[in-house]
């Protein structure tokens, strides 16, 4: 607001002295300072979307290569692809079958969604941030999350054999691989009509469930916050919850099972995580497909 009333103020009127805060300008005059202003700098690379995980296990690591690479003419456009290759090269040993591959495709997955964090980083750090970098993150970040379903529902197939439920007639790893593909993709969908007709951004992290229409326009619906009325179970759920769908914590999570020989498990979530979440961005498209109609009306 402050800088919108400068801007369209009175233009004979005095000017007005807008905070510029400390990390947009501050004063180096040798190398203590200098490496000061570095560490401040620094806090423009956290995103309010960062959750405990990404705050606590990803960043202090990301941060340390940022570090690094943020010196050399490396591009985050460059880092993007780094990410891309060493996503393919680990969803390859996953889905080659021994458990030993699967323990190391599930590690240089992890190392890629560290990776995955440096790109954004230097695109803040060095003001490189275009629409076509964003687009290059998310578009790795959604074929990997797909090709991990795929990865583990071969692995399955190859390590336990189509018979491991018994006799069912048909392969229960690569139909519950062909339903899970399905259920992402519906997902994606969903989640990037949103996000790029609607929100008008390129990070699915900036999704919106609910929309209400303000002014003939559709706007976030503003929902009171009651999680301190819910019941206790409810109450950890909800917060909880949240932080268990991310991919941080997938990544995580997925190496944990692999370790313990349980890729069963990590595919069976993962599996399940789509079926859940489909349903749920469906009714939210539908919903908001109906707004948009009737916003259309009412203009």
């Amino acid at each position: 607001r402050e800088l919108a009333a400068a801007w369209l103020g009175d233009a004979a009127a005095p000017a007005a002295a807008i905070p510029h805060g400390a990390i947009a300008r501050y004063p180096v005059t040798d190398r203590a300072s200098a490496r000061a202003a570095e560490r401040l700098l620094f806090r423009i690379i956290h995103k309010p979307q960062d959750n405990a995980i990404t705050r606590y296990l990803f960043r202090p690591v990301s941060h340390a290569m940022t570090r690094v690479v943020v010196h050399t003419p490396i591009t985050p456009n460059q880092v993007s692809l780094t990410v891309a290759v060493m996503c393919a090269i680990g969803l390859w040993l996953t889905a080659r079958g021994p458990m030993s591959s699967a323990i190391a495709g599930t590690a240089v997955m992890l190392a890629a969604s560290y990776v995955d964090c440096v790109d954004g980083e230097v695109a803040r750090l060095k003001l490189l941030s275009s629409k076509f970098g964003a687009w290059l993150d998310t578009v790795v970040d959604e074929l990997s999350s797909v090709g991990q379903v795929i990865a583990f529902g071969i692995h399955c197939h190859r390590w336990f054999g189509p018979r491991y439920f018994g006799e069912l007639g048909f392969d229960p790893w690569l139909a519950a691989t062909a339903i899970a593909v399905v259920a992402f993709l519906i997902s994606i969908y969903c989640v990037y009509y949103n996000i790029i007709v609607v929100v008008g951004s390129a990070n699915s992290q900036d999704y919106v469930g609910r929309f209400e229409i303000v002014d003939g326009k559709l706007r976030p619906a503003i929902q009171a916050s009651r999680v301190d009325e819910l019941w206790l179970p409810f109450r950890l759920a909800a917060i909880v919850g949240p932080n268990i769908i991310r991919r941080d914590f997938i990544s995580w999570a997925a190496l944990v099972l692999v370790i313990l020989h349980l890729t069963h498990v990590a595919f069976g979530t993962l599996v399940l995580g789509g079926l859940v979440t489909a349903p749920i961005v469906t009714v939210d498209h539908i919903r908001l497909l109906r707004l948009r109609r009737r916003a259309a009306r009412a203009a």
